[in-house]
């Protein structure tokens, strides 16, 4: 199977097609507003850039992404259905936020061991303080901020955009 990503930075496309003598094409279009965290192209051989987008798609309650980064190892254990659905994973425009949120998540590699089969990492990271948050994103009522109209979302994430500018989110 073959996976081609065609995109727009509006309306992206993702066209899964199988070679058989015939094409099956199958086309799942989604709407995304805003281009995010998740979005970027991770080198999976970076292990700074890997912890990171580990700890943003955790931090925003994005299980499906964060699973993306745990080890083959792990996989053995939790099937990615099950790894989701333990955790309670946000939908909707709560997971927009903390996935705005988690842009703002800071990694510094502390220390690394390595052996043949393993690499250990010690990190120091800086989150936003989900209780400063809180206020602005109705004390993260999930079902409350799901169905916000569009005008307040784009104050809230303008708000988000603008106190990490400053810096009170720390």
């Amino acid at each position: 199977m073959r996976i081609v990503k065609l995109a727009s930075s509006s309306n992206p496309l993702l066209i899964s097609a199988r070679f058989t003598g015939r094409i099956i094409v199958f086309v799942a279009l989604a709407t995304i507003e805003h281009v995010n965290a998740a979005d970027r192209v991770i080198d999976m051989r970076d292990a700074k850039e890997v912890i990171q987008a580990y700890l943003r798609a955790t931090y925003a309650r994005d299980f499906l992404e964060a699973y993306r980064f745990i080890s083959a190892e792990d996989r053995k254990v939790r099937d990615i259905n099950r790894y989701v659905q333990q955790r309670g994973a946000f939908s909707g425009f709560t997971l927009e936020v903390g996935r705005k949120l988690s842009e703002s998540i800071q990694v510094t590699l502390v220390k690394t061991e390595e052996s043949s089969n393993r690499a250990r990492f010690e990190i120091s990271y800086k989150v936003p303080d989900p209780a400063k948050i809180a206020p602005l994103v109705g004390n993260w009522d999930r079902f409350r901020l799901n169905a916000l109209p569009a005008a307040e979302r784009n104050e809230i994430l303008k708000r988000l955009d603008e106190q990490k500018i400053t810096g009170p989110l720390k």
